[in-house]
């Protein structure tokens, strides 16, 4: 998992499960095999569906779940054929958890040639995080104007030089997007600093180096060091929560922004990658024509000053129902842990490492990788590193009661 992606609704899900009397670790890439051998949990929840054979080969008893981490980046038809053609391995899971009735009806027409029938709607875990955020705790002293970026193909989060993929056409295409997005975001940026009393937050893209923005782009803006800084924040709404509006490309998060009714401002057109955004997905299309465009920097300084309304869409409304359950009005997580509740059936006692033996290893294996490569922390979650909000007990009592957030 990506830490600034994934960790914040895993962490809840810990919290979940623990509440039912279950034992939990968060694994990433670093320690993922490791805690499967010595630690040998009943259960293994991934997000990839790589895992599989790796899971049952370690842990042949073991209950496998597939909980889907990216359900509304692509079209469903296509997520259900990619998977079916590249995972033979699909019938080893014991269940299938996605976001929503469309994806669920895509991977069923599948059922004859994979024997796949454990497949579930749950809705999407991240919207917990909006849904059930514990909005009373959280500190607002003067909402900023946030950008997000995302130029992880340019600017890695383990430092990797951008030219190592370049060469595959549509890598081509993002790097060349992705440049032109940073030059138009950096002189925004610039022009809210000299011509607005606003401050500036800036939110690296999961799959970036947060290093970069502290050694070079806040050093550009040293007249205004004050006024600017760098969220690593684990809970991306409640980021969100604390903007005026939000700056950025064509991004996943403007499903957040929109539900959240914070009003979402794209670059596209004055980066000129408008055409390139419409034309890469059915839905990030959509969500190009539900936010605010402004044609020109000076439009859309004149867009940051004004009061914005973020009005309701109906088809980003269907891709909410469509794809996330969300008129359901129920917890994505809740759902997952009874799910996992009602169909798991213990077989045997695995005797493996006590979970506080094995936490106290991954931290010094955590160190050693930090001191061996420091972008290390930039995607691999570490529970001693990574700040855990104080008010996740909070998010737990309201999932429980079903408390929704009203925006």
């Amino acid at each position: 998992m990506a830490a600034r992606r994934d960790a914040g609704y895993c962490i809840v899900l810990k919290a979940l499960f623990e509440h039912y009397g279950f034992e939990v670790f968060i694994s990433c890439t670093r320690n993922f095999e490791f805690s499967l051998k010595f630690w040998k949990p009943d259960i293994v929840i991934v997000s990839s569906l790589t895992k599989a054979q790796i899971v049952k080969k370690m842990l042949p008893d073991s209950f496998l779940v597939y909980l889907e981490g990216e359900g509304i980046a692509v079209n469903y038809s296509d997520m259900a054929d990619h998977a079916v053609k590249h995972h033979s391995n699909l019938k080893l899971f014991n269940l299938i958890l996605l976001w929503g009735d469309a994806a669920v009806n895509c991977f069923k027409k599948y059922k004859d040639e994979t024997g796949i029938v454990n497949v579930h709607a749950i809705g999407n875990p991240k919207m917990d995080l909006v849904r059930y955020l514990p909005l009373n705790k959280i500190k607002i002293r003067k909402k900023s104007i946030g950008f997000i970026t995302r130029f992880n193909i340019v600017n890695h989060h383990l430092g990797r030089p951008a030219l190592v993929n370049v060469w595959k056409e549509n890598q081509f295409n993002f790097a060349i997007s992705s440049v032109k997005t940073f030059h138009t975001m950096h002189k925004a940026i610039t022009l809210i600093l000299e011509n607005t009393n606003h401050n500036v937050s800036i939110r690296p893209h999961p799959h970036e180096s947060p290093n970069f923005y502290y050694k070079y782009v806040l050093p550009s803006f040293s007249k205004f060091k004050d006024r600017v800084e760098i969220d690593e924040n684990l809970f991306i709404p409640e980021w969100i929560a604390k903007q005026k509006c939000i700056v950025s490309t064509t991004t996943t998060t403007f499903i957040e922004s929109y539900v959240m009714k914070t009003p979402m401002i794209n670059l596209d057109y004055i980066s000129n990658t408008y055409k390139w955004y419409k034309d890469y997905s059915k839905f990030s299309s959509e969500w190009v024509d539900a936010a605010f465009l402004p044609k020109s920097l000076n439009a859309l300084i004149k867009l940051i000053d004004k009061k914005l309304i973020v009005k309701k869409d109906k088809k980003i409304e269907k891709q909410l129902n469509e794809g996330c359950d969300f008129n359901k009005g129920n917890s994505a997580l809740h759902n997952c842990v009874k799910i996992i509740k009602k169909n798991y059936k213990q077989k045997k006692l695995n005797l493996g490492l006590p979970l506080f033996l094995l936490e106290l290893y991954d931290s010094y294996v955590f160190k050693k990788a930090l001191k061996k490569e420091p972008l290390h922390k930039n995607f691999s979650y570490a529970k001693n590193y990574h700040k855990t909000p104080s008010y996740v007990k909070d998010f737990v009592l309201k999932i429980l009661k079903n408390d929704l957030n009203e925006f």
